[in-house]
């Protein structure tokens, strides 16, 4: 029997995969010296995920983003047709918590994608129109899929009330930087970056890390990484 945890498995798959993101190098600010050195190398560097889980740094000689991320729109279009299928065989009460998860995290990840798509020129040196284009499609991609939400669960959006816009910022926030070295993203993740296979083997600095940064997100990530540019 499918488990609820199966469920978020199933959409967050498709919410990550053919996606491109980066880590903004203002996450040096918020960390102890052990984890400045094990990300400092990689931040302001876009990171792609392909459909097919694969996943890297994008170098100067890889080009075609937009490209890597136009599967996205099937991606969501296949999380319609599971909450669709929810729908039938839930009942109200339990479709009606499912579809709530489901808009919080897609109010997160519309956010994520908006923030990455704004300050991309900011973080990113010398990108490229290709780059920029791959940002402003997947932040697109999420608000017409919101859009086809409505139209397709209009009752179920009207009865819900989300989370004030704060707290699904510090989700979201929290879930990009959770990414590295999170057991949860390999489950449908194909490969770890070559970049980043030594530093996956510190676990311990990972878990620290994590733990930190999610037990003072509200405090530490929405103002100094996400609400800061660097000077």
């Amino acid at each position: 029997m499918e488990t609820i945890g199966d469920i978020y498995m199933a959409f967050g798959k498709n919410f990550l995969c053919a996606s491109m993101m980066y880590l903004p190098s203002t996450i040096l600010e918020v960390v102890d010296e052990p984890e400045k050195k094990l990300f400092k190398d990689y931040v302001d560097s876009i990171f792609i995920i392909e459909r097919n889980g694969d996943n890297y740094f994008l170098n100067e000689n890889q080009k075609l983003c937009t490209l890597k991320i136009l599967p996205k729109k099937m991606l969501l279009d296949e999380n319609i047709f599971l909450l669709l299928r929810y729908r039938e065989e839930h009942s109200k009460a339990g479709f009606g918590y499912i579809f709530k998860k489901y808009k919080e995290q897609l109010e997160g990840y519309r956010y994520f994608t908006k923030w990455l798509f704004d300050n991309a020129s900011t973080y990113i040196k010398d990108m490229t129109n290709d780059a920029k284009n791959g940002f402003e499609l997947q932040y697109n991609t999420f608000m017409t899929h919101e859009n086809e939400l409505k139209a397709q669960f209009p009752v179920e959006v009207r009865k819900i009330k989300l989370p004030d816009l704060e707290s699904i910022k510090a989700k979201s926030a929290a879930q990009l930087i959770g990414m590295i070295g999170d057991n949860d993203l390999r489950k449908f993740v194909k490969t770890i970056p070559e970049q980043l296979r030594s530093a996956t083997q510190k676990k311990d600095h990972i878990k620290k890390l994590k733990a930190e940064l999610k037990s003072n997100a509200d405090k530490l990530i929405l103002k100094n990484v996400f609400h800061k540019c660097p000077e």
